[in-house]
C-alpha cells in the first residue's frame, strides 16, 4: 500500500469505529472490540459489537473490515477474502457464546463484510455454518457515502434485533 492508501484505510477504519460507537452505546448493554489484524500483511481488521445478556457478553455483530481501497467495487477476491474473515470470526463467536451461556445452540449473529468504503450485510443464524445475506438488502453492496440512510436504517434494525432478540 501507498502513503495515500494507507491514510484512506485509517480513515475507513476510524469512520467504521465512530459509526459503531454512534449506534451501540454502553449505556443500552453494548461494547466494542476491535481486533488488530493477525499479520503485518493482513489487512483485514475485525471489530466486534457485543451486548450484555444474562450477565455474559456476547458477540451480536462482527465487522470485518478490509482495509484496501478501491475507486470502485472491489473485485471478487477481495470480497471473497472479506467474507472468509467474516465468516470465521462469527462462528468463532458462536462458539464462544455457546461454551459460556452453556446453550446448544447461539442466537442469530450478524455481519459485515467492508472492503474499503463498500459494504455487504450478513446474518449467521442458528444451526447454519454459512453466512447468509441480510434479508432487508439481500447481496447489495452499499458504499458509505451514496447509501448512508440504508446503513444507517440496518444498523437501527441489527440493534433492535440484537435487544430484543
Amino acid at each position: 500500500m501507498t502513503k495515500d492508501s494507507d491514510s484512506q484505510a485509517n480513515l475507513v477504519n476510524h469512520l467504521w469505529h465512530n459509526i459503531l460507537r454512534e449506534y451501540f452505546l454502553v449505556r443500552d448493554g453494548f461494547g466494542l472490540e476491535i481486533r488488530p489484524r493477525v499479520t503485518k500483511n493482513d489487512d483485514v481488521t475485525i471489530q466486534h459489537v457485543k451486548a450484555l445478556r444474562s450477565d455474559i457478553l456476547t458477540t451480536r455483530l462482527v465487522l470485518a473490515l478490509d482495509e484496501r481501497v478501491f475507486e470502485s467495487e472491489p473485485p471478487a477476491s477481495a470480497w471473497s477474502s472479506a467474507v472468509s474473515h467474516l465468516t470465521d470470526c462469527i462462528k468463532l463467536a458462536r462458539t464462544a457464546a455457546s461454551l459460556e451461556s452453556g446453550a446448544a445452540e447461539a442466537e442469530r449473529i450478524f455481519g459485515v463484510a467492508t472492503v474499503g468504503q463498500y459494504s455487504r450485510f450478513y446474518v449467521l443464524e442458528p444451526g447454519d455454518d454459512v453466512l447468509s445475506y441480510y434479508p432487508a438488502v439481500g447481496g447489495k453492496v452499499l458504499e458509505f457515502e451514496a447509501d448512508e440512510s440504508q446503513i444507517v436504517e440496518l444498523l437501527l434494525s441489527i440493534k433492535a434485533a440484537a435487544l430484543f432478540a
